[in-house]
Parts: structure tokens; sequence; C-alpha cells
């Protein structure tokens, strides 16, 4: 018993320093003036012209705010749902500085709320050793090191923390029973990130029908108070933007992570890395993204039915495919930023800690996602200002586009590979707790599986 209590001991040292440095983090991310330029730009001047009265110009970046031109640069525009902005609106009352600081405090207390629930929700409630010191440790541990979730705090804030806490509260009112909670969660995703709304691809043909109805029925009521408070032109606006965006295809290595990018890269580097944006992608660039989107709604159709078609109980069968529909979203857009793996968090945690446990394969399959997405490289990035050397050569254009996209080529791989047998070993350990046996013992379950 000696050497366990010791282990135990130094396991809380190592977690209360981890938890040291995660405070430090946030104290240093939400003090620093730093990404008062980026992100938080269209933060600001959208939630401006909202606390102003001038709703109509949401979506023009280059109208002025109160008679005074938009804060540092019409680049940065706001591409969520009308509604939505009125999150950031009191960010208007402030200057700038002391509204980044507001920011980032709102982005540091939804990014942490959503680790709190993903830990004592997600790990600690399907196995009880994340309860231990050891596996507060490797948790702390982990956060500290994830460069997604600093980003956020590079970049000026982000409102990818508020949707990481509402997916985590869907996840979390789901495995309670509480559908009509879950599924208006899971709107308020959508609505801060439209494009997961691709998720209800999943959930339909997972034939989650009463969730899903909810869904709609929240996106309607959603809907409806938008095109009253905003009006009609505003939505238009909107559409027009989102279509601009979805035409994005050129970006460096650290600031793209969608695996589609990774074809688009040659073209990128080809060009000397000197394409805007907003540049038309090729014609057979264009048509590849079709076709890899198309592969994808494929891919997960036929994981929906799998997962319909298992043996697992009907609850675990709707957390299975929960994270499915949390998961496809991340790989159809032409551009996904850094900060999106934090999103990429909670499909990993509900399947990990469902299989992890009861094989020694998905354990160390979820342990190389997640080391594959810590990506210490974004916090010394950004932390000097992105000016990197430029990639000189197709042998370091190809390494450096793998590095930059391992997370997700990584997960579509195993979603190939690995689905069924994830499936089969969750199908064990349910029957095998349902038989009594002690917990971790999965019958059939090899631990090199």
């Amino acid at each position: 018993m000696r050497p366990i209590v010791a282990r135990e001991r130094v396991a809380r040292i190592v977690a209360g320093l981890f938890g040291l440095v995660i405070a430090a983090a946030l104290v240093v991310g939400v003090g620093s003036e730093r990404g008062l330029e980026w992100d938080f730009v269209s933060y600001y001047n959208g939630g401006s012209r909202l606390y102003h009265g001038e709703a109509r110009n949401l979506y023009r970046p280059d109208a002025p705010i109160a008679g005074r031109p938009a804060f540092f640069s019409p680049v940065f525009d706001y591409v969520g749902f009308p509604l939505s902005a009125w999150v950031f609106a009191p960010l208007g009352a402030f200057s700038p500085v002391p509204a980044l600081r507001v920011f980032k405090l709102f982005c540091a207390a939804c990014a942490a709320g959503g680790l709190l629930l993903l830990y004592r929700e997600v790990l600690c409630a399907s196995d009880r050793r994340w309860r231990s010191a050891t596996g507060l440790a490797l948790f702390l541990g982990a956060v500290a090191a994830f460069g997604p979730l600093w980003l956020i705090f590079g970049v000026g804030g982000q409102l990818t923390a508020t949707a990481f806490l509402l997916l985590v509260l869907s996840f979390v009112a789901l495995r309670r029973e509480r559908l009509g909670a879950s599924a208006l969660c899971f709107s308020g995703v959508i609505l801060l990130k439209p494009f997961f709304l691709a998720s209800a691809w999943v959930f339909a043909l997972a034939r989650d029908w009463p969730w899903l109805g909810r869904l709609a029925i929240a996106l309607g009521v959603e809907a409806a108070l938008s095109l009253a408070l905003f009006g009609l032109q505003v939505h238009f606006d909107w559409f027009d933007l989102l279509r601009q965006k979805e035409g994005w295809w050129a970006a460096p290595w650290w600031n793209d992570v969608a695996p589609i990018a990774l074809a688009g890269d040659f073209w990128y580097y080809a060009a000397g890395q000197a394409l805007p944006l907003e540049a038309p992608p090729p014609p057979l660039l264009h048509t590849l993204q079709w076709v890899f989107k198309l592969a994808a709604l494929a891919l997960f159709a036929r994981l929906a039915s799998e997962t319909r078609r298992s043996a697992l109980p009907a609850e675990r069968r709707r957390e299975h495919a929960f994270a499915l529909a949390a998961l496809l979203p991340l790989f159809l857009p032409t551009m996904a930023w850094p900060h999106y793996l934090v999103l990429f968090l909670v499909p990993l945690s509900i399947v990990a800690a469902r299989s992890a446990a009861r094989s020694r394969g998905a354990a160390l399959l979820a342990a190389a996602l997640l080391i594959s997405a810590l990506r210490p490289d974004l916090w010394l990035i950004f932390a000097r200002g992105p000016r990197l050397r430029p990639v000189e050569s197709l042998l370091e254009a190809i390494g450096l586009s793998l590095y930059g996209r391992a997370t997700l080529l990584m997960a579509l791989g195993a979603l190939l590979v690995r689905h069924a047998r994830l499936l089969r070993i969750q199908e064990l350990s349910t029957r095998n707790a349902t038989d009594g046996a002690p917990s971790g013992q999965a019958v059939g379950v090899r631990s090199d599986a």
C-alpha cells in the first residue's frame, strides 16, 4: 500500500503544479493585450454596432459605427447567425482595450466551465479511475499543453470557447435524458458556428427523431426571433458572407487544420504563399473539395448506420451518435482554424471514456489523437507573431501540411478502420457491466486490441 500512497501523493503535487500553470496562463492570457488586432476586432465591431443601434450594418464591416470608422480594420467580420451577436453586444460599452479583457474573461469562464464539465460529467462519470489524483494530473497536464485552447486568448478571444461549453452541456443533458435542454444547447452551438448544422445529418441517419425534432423546434424559434429583431436584409447579408467564407481555401499550415487543406497546400505553396484568402480555388481543387465532402458525408452515413444497428443500449447508441455528430462538422470546412480543435475534445472524450479503459489499442489511439492536437507550437507562433520562414521545398510543404492537419487526418483514418471495433468494445463492456463483472474487465476484449 505504501508505494500506492506515495504515487498518489506525487500525483496530487503534480496536479497542483499543473493547476497553477493553467491559472497563471489564464491570468496572463486575459490580462494581455495580445490579439487586440486579431479576431477580437470582429467581435468588438459587431458588438458595437448592436450597442449603438446599428444592427443593419452587422455584416457590413466597412460601415462606420456611431459616426466613426470601425475599429482597426474591416478585414475582420463576424460570421455567426445574427441572433448570436447579442452575446458580445455589451462590448460596445467599453473602449477597445477594456473590452478585450472583458471578452477574454468571458472566454476563460466558458472554457473553464466546459473543461470542468468534461472532466466530471464525461471522463469521471464513465471511468472512476479519472477521479484519482493520477487521473486529475493527466487531465490538467493535457489542458496545460493544449495549444488550440491557448490560441483562443492569443487571437483576442473566440466564441469557440462558448461553443465548446454549449457542446459539453448538450451532451451532459443528453446523458441525463433531458432532450429539450440538450437540443437547445446544441442549437446555440449552431448559432455560433453555423457549420455545425451538418450534425443533423448524423442524427437523422441514426434515426434519433425525438432529439432532432426538438433541435428543429429550437432552431425554428431562434430563426423567427432573429428575423423579428434584425429583419430580412441582415440575414441576406449573412448568407452572402457565408458564401464568401466558404470559398476560402488558402492559409499557412499553422493556421488551418482542415483535412482537405492538405490538397490545397500544393497550390498555396506553389504560389509562394501569397494568395489572399478570397482568391477563388483552382477548378481541380474545387472539384476535389466537393468529392471529399461527399465522401465524408457517405462515411458518416455508414458510421451512423453501424451505430444504429449495434447491440448497444439505446442511451449508449444515442451518446455515440452524438460524438459522431459533433465530429462530422470539423471535416467539412475548406478551412478550419486551429482553435476548432477545442471542440474536438468533446467527441474524443466521449469515445475514449467508453473504450480506452477496456482496450490498450483504443487507449493508444486516444493518446495519439490527443498528443497530435496538443500543438504547443501554436502558443509560440502567436506569441511571437505569425512571421515564419517561407516553405521552400515540396518535401517541407508535405511534412508541415501533414503535421498541421495530423489530428483530423488521424481521426478520419481511425473512423475508417476502427469504428466497428470501438463499437464492439463498448458493447462488450456494457454487457460486462450488466452481468456484474468488475469494472474494466470486459469479457472477450483483449488488452492489446
